[in-house]
């Protein structure tokens, strides 16, 4: 009968009437079940948004830099300092095409998927029937101390 219940509590968001499972089940129960119901609106309100994204270009700017570099000098027996040319790299990122610029695809937010605000709403108002459950059961307990 406890392995069913069990079942029965893991199994809510599947359930035909989860309500009335809640009118039935005790605090921890009622733990359980709440924790089960969040983890599945997370998983509604990711269903319910997806990534958006836009075109931008990537720009690489290389650039020789005149740097001082040191040589073992054999003659002189020592380090010598002797001009040398470094290449560096600027990146930027522009809303606008250019010229050898790299297409990249930026995240923008996110733009509506699938409506699943009937769900939502049915299980934000177990939520708050499951509080209310929470009160009776504690009360119940407080009087009977």
């Amino acid at each position: 009968m406890q392995l069913q219940r069990h079942a029965e509590l893991d199994e809510i968001i599947t359930s035909v009437d989860p309500f009335k499972l809640l009118n039935s089940a005790g605090l921890e129960e009622i733990d359980l079940m709440k924790l089960s119901v969040r983890n599945h609106l997370s998983d509604l309100r990711d269903r319910s948004q997806k990534p958006k994204f836009k075109k931008a270009w990537r720009v690489i700017k290389q650039f020789e830099k005149q740097v001082i570099g040191r040589e073992w000098s054999t003659k002189k027996e020592k380090w010598i300092e002797v001009p040398a040319t470094q290449i560096e790299e600027e990146t930027h990122i522009s809303d606008v095409p250019i010229d050898g610029a790299e297409l990249v695809s930026l995240p923008d937010g996110y733009e509506p998927n699938e409506d699943v605000s009937l769900e939502t709403d049915k299980w934000e108002m177990w939520i708050k029937w499951a509080r209310e459950r929470e009160k009776q059961l504690r009360a119940n307990v407080n009087i009977a101390a």
